[in-house]
């Protein structure tokens, strides 16, 4: 890839790295002490970042990222709703995922919050399938 860079499109100068350490760098000027989380579709990787620099002997990756979560939801939508099996697919779920959830940043908080009736009834979401009528073969008669 960096001779057709190079040779081909004459490209000055390549720099690989990780891309979560390069946007942490860009977005965010602290010399300190910080901790990355980068999410992927199949990986998330735990990035400690020390003093200014980040700790490669620290670094870990977990095998669960974006498609697990999609894959996770699925099946509580399939096992809560049996009767929309057919039309609960992993194209849809991952469209909910997207559009409709976020992320929890005081889970306790969260969990608070959502016990009461009335932030309940103003935060929920309600979703409306599509409408598929299933056609009876013709029954025989004498």
């Amino acid at each position: 890839m960096s001779e057709l860079l190079f040779e081909c499109y004459k490209v000055p100068a390549v720099c690989y790295g990780i891309d979560s350490l390069f946007s942490f760098s860009f977005n965010d000027n602290v010399k300190g002490t910080s901790l990355i989380i980068s999410i992927g579709y199949q990986t998330t990787h735990v990035i400690p970042y020390i003093d200014g620099q980040h700790v490669a002997d620290k670094v870990r990756r977990i095998n669960v990222g974006g498609f697990q979560m999609i894959t996770y939801m699925h099946r509580l939508l399939q096992l809560k709703y049996p009767v929309h099996v057919n039309n609960i697919t992993l194209s849809r779920v991952e469209e909910l995922l997207h559009d409709h959830c976020s992320i929890a940043y005081d889970y306790q908080e969260s969990l608070k919050k959502w016990a009461s009736n009335e932030y309940y009834e103003k935060h929920v979401k309600k979703i409306q399938l599509p409408y598929s009528q299933v056609v009876a073969p013709p029954t025989l008669s004498e």
